[in-house]
């Protein structure tokens, strides 16, 4: 489990699904810890990724670029990348940066 106070990695045993969540502010400045989060999920070949957003307060279109990097990365092999349970605020920023089309929101 790769843990920091605003992103925690969380793996289940014998799930093809990790889960990254995240609580508090992703902005530009976090951008390269989320990168390797996602880096270290990617080194299993999920079919998927999970980004529970339940505790996330803030999100800019600057944090978003791990999401977008690791998304294609899914792609290369099949998967996608799943955003859950994103707040009013976390929605708009994807909705505005068009990326409600890109990524699987529940």
């Amino acid at each position: 489990m790769l843990d920091d106070q605003a992103v925690e990695l969380v793996v289940p045993d014998g799930a093809n699904a990790p889960t990254v969540v995240l609580r508090g502010e992703i902005d530009v400045q976090f951008a390269a810890k989320l990168s390797t989060c996602f880096e270290t999920a990617l080194r299993a070949r999920p079919s998927q990724i999970v980004i529970d957003m339940t505790e996330l307060t803030f999100i800019d279109s600057t944090g978003l670029n791990p999401f977008v990097s690791a998304e294609k990365r899914l792609r290369e092999n099949g998967g996608h990348l799943v955003i859950s349970h994103p707040p009013p605020m976390a929605r708009r920023v994807l909705e505005v940066s068009g990326l409600t089309e890109v990524f699987t929101i529940h």
